[in-house]
């Protein structure tokens, strides 16, 4: 029977993320493992996560779709991102705090998706802009390693 929905394959597993921010002469990376859930939806993956901030304990849910052709990343948490990525082109995103909604663009320099039977590894170098002014080049890897079954 032919309900109207797409099957979707659900996958556990550890998420390790690794991003690099250069802002001028500044540099900050952020690493961390956390575990996830990645969806298969026909050519589309769907990945889920909670990112902690530890200086208040907050948690971010974090929801990241990709192929081979882009990124869309969304966060939700006291900041809510909805950004998409394509490499050489520039994308019109925006960035909501408590004090307002400010729009952003980004530059995407590069974007690969890897996968294999046990891992996927996302790869984006990106500059982010944010009302109109360069905000900085990240640099972010994420791993998705499948649990073993």
């Amino acid at each position: 029977m032919d309900d109207g929905k797409m099957s979707m394959n659900k996958i556990s597993g550890l998420v390790s993320f690794c991003m690099k921010v250069i802002q001028g002469l500044d540099v900050t990376e952020t690493n961390y493992e956390t575990s996830g859930i990645l969806y298969k939806k026909n050519d589309k993956y769907y990945l889920f996560f909670d990112e902690t901030n530890f200086d208040d304990n907050s948690t971010t849910k974090c929801r990241i779709e990709f192929n081979h052709d882009q990124i869309r990343v969304r966060r939700d948490g006291q900041v809510i991102i909805d950004q998409t990525y394509r490499t050489t082109e520039t994308v019109q995103g925006y960035i909501k705090t408590v004090y307002g909604q400010l729009d952003s663009e980004v530059k995407t320099h590069c974007y690969m998706l890897e996968e294999n039977d046990t891992s996927i590894r996302l790869t984006l170098d990106y500059d982010l802009f944010v009302s109109g002014e360069r905000s900085g080049n990240y640099k972010l890897i994420i791993q998705f390693n499948k649990e073993d079954i």
